[in-house]
């Protein structure tokens, strides 16, 4: 599966908005391979992953594209995880992972199903 052009404008875009160090924690975890694709829904256009994490070995993050619509988003409607922080700030490392992993490594297109995560 192949990203659009106004996909990859988007996702550099919501990468550049974010607190630089969040963008260079977030790097550093993709640039480690701490986030791996566990999935995709064509129907939503959504991504899952599962990112390495430091209180839980990982956490799930789910990147929602949806209809693309440059300039115009909400951010909770855009990504999720589940850790402490996102949930106080609606972004974090985890996330800044997927978005990297997303925007370079172009993942392969997979039915989004209910998937075992890394541990288990």
């Amino acid at each position: 599966m192949e990203l659009n052009k106004r996909e990859n404008l988007y996702l550099d875009q919501l990468i550049a908005d974010m607190d630089k160090s969040l963008r260079n924690k977030g790097y550093k975890l993709y640039a480690e391979g701490g986030c791996r694709f566990a999935g995709y829904d064509h129907m939503s256009n959504e991504y899952q992953f599962f990112v390495d994490g430091n209180i839980q070995f990982h956490y799930e993050v789910t990147i929602n594209l949806g209809e693309v619509k440059t300039g115009m988003w909400f951010i909770e409607d855009i990504f999720s995880c589940g850790c402490a922080y996102f949930e106080e700030n609606l972004a974090c490392e985890h996330v800044v992972a997927a978005l990297f992993y997303l925007a370079v490594s172009k993942p392969t297109s997979s039915p989004l199903a209910k998937q075992k995560s890394p541990a288990g």
